[in-house]
Order: structure tokens, then C-alpha cells, then sequence
């Protein structure tokens, strides 16, 4: 094993051999070695089939996406209607509360009470007046002399 300066441990591969050995090297030489790769066939058909396999995958992902997109924007559509219906009962909702309390303070025995004993009050005195009006009517007889018949 070699040891880089900052005391790393390294593995130098002797690719032209192909054997991996351990070495006494620095690691910053085995960094710059050189590396002769070869191609073959199989190796080129093997990294095509890979890059087939990942535009694959991105198209299907970006179908994917897009359908997923496009449900979010229905799934938004509906939200936004759901939120206006709940607006309007919540609106319809608290015009009930207030005709409700409205009524509830008509309808409370202490006004009740109160319009009660006005209109009897009332009634008491359209009886006491109209029985003034009869008496007034009785003392003139329903005729009224004539002023200037004396003259």
C-alpha cells in the first residue's frame, strides 16, 4: 500500500498487465499513469444497450412527470372550486346566525312583555276616548244649533 502525503492509503492498478498490484509509489504518480483501454464489441454494445436503457428512462419519467403535472393542475382546479362552495355556505351560514339572533331578540319575552303592555295601554286609551267621543256626541244630541239663528 502507498501513501499519498496527506496519508491516504492507495491501490496502483497496472492496467497493462492487467493484475492490480500493491506499490510503493506515490499516489500522485499512479494518478497520472497512463490507462490504454480497449474496445471490443461487446464492451461497445454494452454501453449503447446502457444508454438506450437511460434515455428510456428519461422518457418515461418525463411522461411520468407530466402526467403527474397535469393531475396536480386538476387536483388544483378542484380545490379551488371546493374552497368557493366552502366560502359560500360558510357566507349563507352566518346570514342564518344573524336572522337567527335577530329573531331570538324579536321574540325575547322581556320585548314581548314590553310591546305587550303598550298595546294594552294603547287599547285603554282608544277605549277611554271613544267613550268620551260617545258622551260628547250624546250632550250635542248629534245636532249642532245653528249660530246665526237668532239674528
Amino acid at each position: 500500500m502507498a501513501r499519498d502525503p496527506a496519508g491516504y492509503r492507495c491501490a496502483v492498478v497496472d492496467h497493462l498487465a492487467g493484475a492490480a498490484h500493491l506499490g510503493d509509489r506515490d499516489c500522485a504518480a499512479a494518478a497520472t499513469a497512463q490507462v490504454t483501454v480497449e474496445l471490443s464489441a461487446s464492451t461497445i454494445l454494452t454501453l449503447a444497450g446502457m444508454a438506450i436503457s437511460v434515455i428510456a428512462a428519461a422518457a418515461i419519467a418525463k411522461q411520468r412527470l407530466a402526467s403527474v403535472i397535469e393531475q396536480i393542475g386538476d387536483i388544483e382546479t378542484r380545490l379551488r372550486k371546493i374552497d368557493q362552495r366552502v366560502d359560500r355556505h360558510e357566507t349563507q351560514v352566518e346570514m342564518q346566525a344573524q336572522r337567527t339572533s335577530v329573531l331570538s331578540g324579536m321574540m325575547s319575552p322581556d320585548i314581548q312583555e314590553r310591546r305587550h303592555r303598550e298595546i294594552a295601554t294603547l287599547t285603554a286609551d282608544v277605549a277611554a276616548m271613544r267613550y268620551q267621543v260617545d258622551k260628547l256626541t250624546a250632550m250635542h244630541n248629534g245636532k249642532h244649533p245653528s249660530i246665526n239663528a237668532g239674528r
